[in-house]
């Protein structure tokens, strides 16, 4: 079910992580957190649809959850603090762009990696998972 627009949804440079965020990020959140248990994640490898009906995912999260993510510093994109505006951004290299993260992201903790499809995920404690379009510049939650 999409989220509810709401009137502080416009205010430039932010993101707001409010109740109903935190509901959107859930799922997908218990199912990365599951992962670390090392009888989960053979779980997963066995049998990938049935292991992610335990978690309630979007149809996205759920396609995402199947591809292969690698953790850490990809060699294509780094986190970045612009000191002028005071944010935190991805430099991604050959895209020429900095994609500017929202506020309360790029903060301690927050790790880089990157999707077999070529698409970014900015993951942190406390916070629903970035997914970044190095193509159209956009970072939005998952």
């Amino acid at each position: 079910m999409p989220r509810k627009s709401q009137e502080y949804d416009d205010i430039p440079g932010t993101f707001v992580f409010d109740a109903e965020r935190s509901r959107q990020g859930y799922g997908i959140n218990m199912f990365c957190m599951s992962l670390m248990k090392e009888e989960n994640r053979k779980a997963f490898k066995a049998n990938e649809a049935e292991y992610l009906k335990r978690f309630q995912l979007t149809d996205e999260q759920r396609e995402l959850s199947g591809k292969s993510v690698t953790l850490g510093p990809p060699p294509e994109a780094q986190l970045v603090y612009d000191h002028a505006r005071g944010s935190v951004g991805v430099a991604i290299r050959g895209a020429r762009r900095v994609v500017e993260l929202p506020k309360g992201y790029g903060g301690a903790g927050a790790e880089l990696g990157m999707i077999d499809d070529g698409m970014f995920v900015l993951t942190q404690p406390d916070r629903s998972p970035l997914m970044i379009n190095p193509h159209t510049g956009i970072a939005r939650p998952f």
